[in-house]
This record gives C-alpha cells, structure tokens and sequence, in this order.
C-alpha cells in the first residue's frame, strides 16, 4: 500500500530527475515513526520519465511511462527510482 503523486520537473531531464528523486529516497527512508504498534520505517520507490517534445507527445503518456518505471521499481526490490527508457528496457542508477 501507499499514495502515488507526481512531481513535475519543467526543464529537468532525466538523469538530474533521478537524482532529485534519489535525495527525496534517501531522505525519506531516514525517517523512522512511533505509533502505538512500535517504530515503522519508510520507503518510497520512483518512476522517471522525459517529456519528448518532439514526438508529440502528450502529458498522459509521460506519465504513464513513469507509472510504468514505478511499477517496475517496485518490482525489482522497492526503494529505488528507475528511468523509463522503452518498454524493454528500464534503467537503474540507486544512488
């Protein structure tokens, strides 16, 4: 379980995206919360994509690549923010 968002990154690529996402990661899973049923640690996976402007693409597909390297990252362990780079091939760089 967990909340899905999205944070637009105008003039970024994908590569300093990833690196944003990564400190986010990193910051997050530093984080440990006391509830009535004991500590709980936190994690978040992250799903990158760039808008290709010259292909007509559309904002609902950027984010569906996105969803798609999410679930991905998901899939490959948890805790890590994966690049969509085509269908077949999903980029790993955990920092």
């Amino acid at each position: 379980g967990g909340e899905e968002f999205v944070i637009l990154l105008p003039e970024t690529d994908a590569l300093t995206a990833q690196n944003v996402a990564n400190r986010i990661r990193r910051e997050v899973e530093t984080q440990v919360l006391d509830t009535a049923m004991g500590s709980v640690s936190l994690s978040i996976s992250a799903g990158i994509a760039e808008l290709a402007m010259e292909e007509d693409d559309t904002l609902e597909g950027m984010i569906g690549r996105a969803d798609a390297a999410l679930y991905a990252a998901k899939a490959s362990g948890r805790n890590r923010c994966l690049i969509y780079c085509g269908a077949a091939t999903l980029k790993t760089m955990r920092i």
